[in-house]
């Protein structure tokens, strides 16, 4: 990046975070009192939405096969009381078949594509289907598939919209195809997971809490993320719709993402995902 892009971009980041604009995340300062609107950090982005959410209570959830369903909660901009603009933009519905070590994922996503000064102009639809193996839910194969919708209830898919990308990965080597043309490769070693595929993690009880699990981060099926680390914080209460309610917080950091705050309850399955502007609330 020349230098002056550089400097101009890290003064427009710097006088959005000044604005209020863009959650920001840091430990906090024992010198200062406490700010009960960002603290703990990791509920940050949804505060404003927090009393509403009563956390669902459901049949136990165990590793292996599951299906869980999240409302996607935008992250909007700080009122005047403070509390973030929390708006539900959409949901998200993740399944999960076949054996602790061997698992087919069906993704379906339906949200709101944001475009600057509107809410809503599109409709945004991803499908995807995965294939995982090892403890560690590396990735083998997936094809994901988005179109957008034009604005309104039964409207047809907008021409030209529809994107479908294959990749695979063998251990060593990723390859991304697109329409059966070569669209990315890169080399790579360790797990590579998909960001849907985490919550199996969770509830599979196999994370150390003493040591941090380092892989990489598959993001809508193209995207790589590097040197990611999923650290477990601790325990963390906050106010619900149901009162005070106790959970566990793990912390994923790493190259090319603002961190995120996955948060399980005592079955450890992910009632809620924070990511800055857009985030995760288990519905069912």
């Amino acid at each position: 990046m020349k230098r002056r892009t550089f400097i101009k971009n890290s003064a427009l980041f710097s006088a959005l975070i000044s604005m209020g604009h863009i959650p920001c995340y840091a430990r906090r300062d024992t010198n200062r009192p406490r700010n009960i609107f960002t603290e703990p950090p990791a509920i940050e982005p949804i505060t404003g939405i927090l009393p509403e959410f009563d956390p669902p209570t459901y049949p136990p959830v165990t590793a292996g096969e599951w299906q869980l369903k999240y409302n996607l909660i935008r992250w909007h901009e700080i009122q005047a009381n403070g509390l973030p603009l929390n708006i539900d933009d959409g949901h998200l519905l993740v399944q999960r078949e076949g054996s602790p070590t061997a698992g087919h994922y069906r993704i379906n996503r339906r949200m709101g594509l944001p475009v600057w000064g509107f809410r809503g102009s599109q409709t945004c639809i991803l499908e995807a289907e995965l294939q995982a193996q090892g403890s560690a839910e590396s990735l083998r194969n997936w094809t994901v598939t988005t179109f957008h919708h034009e604005p309104g209830l039964n409207t047809p898919e907008q021409p030209d919209s529809r994107i479908t990308i294959e990749g695979s990965y063998n251990g060593s080597h990723v390859r991304l195809l697109r329409e059966n043309a070569l669209l990315s490769e890169w080399s790579l070693s360790g797990p590579l997971i998909a960001s849907w595929a985490i919550p199996e993690l969770l509830l599979s009880n196999t994370l150390d809490r003493s040591t941090p699990f380092h892989f990489t981060m598959l993001e809508e099926g193209f995207r790589l993320r590097r040197s990611q680390q999923l650290v477990y914080e601790g325990a963390i209460e906050f106010e619900t719709a149901a009162g005070k309610v106790a959970f566990d917080s793990w912390l994923q950091t790493g190259t090319g993402i603002l961190p995120i705050h996955w948060i399980t309850d005592q079955q450890a399955c992910p009632q809620i995902m924070t990511h800055s502007a857009l985030n995760w609330l288990l519905s069912n």
